[in-house]
């Protein structure tokens, strides 16, 4: 009769494992976007990376907190999906690859975008029931 493992191993292993496949698709992420920011043959795809990469960088401007929102979003979803455990895992996971420091800041800056694009979204929304009220 074979042992189970155990909840909190299971749980560590779970959230290095997430860990790393962040990890792969932010380097497929940094490779694409530093394709799309060289690469003008490609006009509209160039274009649109950069004023992406514009309205990032004038998002965490405008409000700070939006990086340290994305950065603590992994642990937070991982908390949330499986307990302190798994949060502790992808933690093991990231201070472990800290060397690959750029990928990590692709992952927080994609997640970031996200935010400001949402926050942008609720300010037109908000803008717009302003002028019909």
């Amino acid at each position: 009769m074979a042992a189970e493992t155990p909840a909190p191993v299971m749980g560590l292993l779970t959230g290095i494992k997430d860990g790393a496949v962040d990890e792969l698709v932010g380097v497929r992420d940094f490779v694409v976007g530093v394709f799309h920011h060289t690469n003008p043959l490609a006009w509209e795809t160039y274009k649109a990376t950069w004023a992406s990469t514009f309205q990032t960088t004038a998002a965490l401007f405008q409000n700070p907190t939006l990086l340290l929102t994305a950065l603590v979003e992994p642990y937070k979803a991982a908390y949330a999906e499986g307990g302190g455990f798994q949060a502790a895992g992808r933690l093991i996971w990231d201070v472990g690859t800290l060397w690959s420091a750029p990928t990590k800041v692709m992952r927080a800056l994609k997640i970031t975008s996200r935010v400001g694009e949402l926050a942008k979204a609720a300010s037109a929304a908000g803008k717009a029931g302003q002028a019909a009220g």
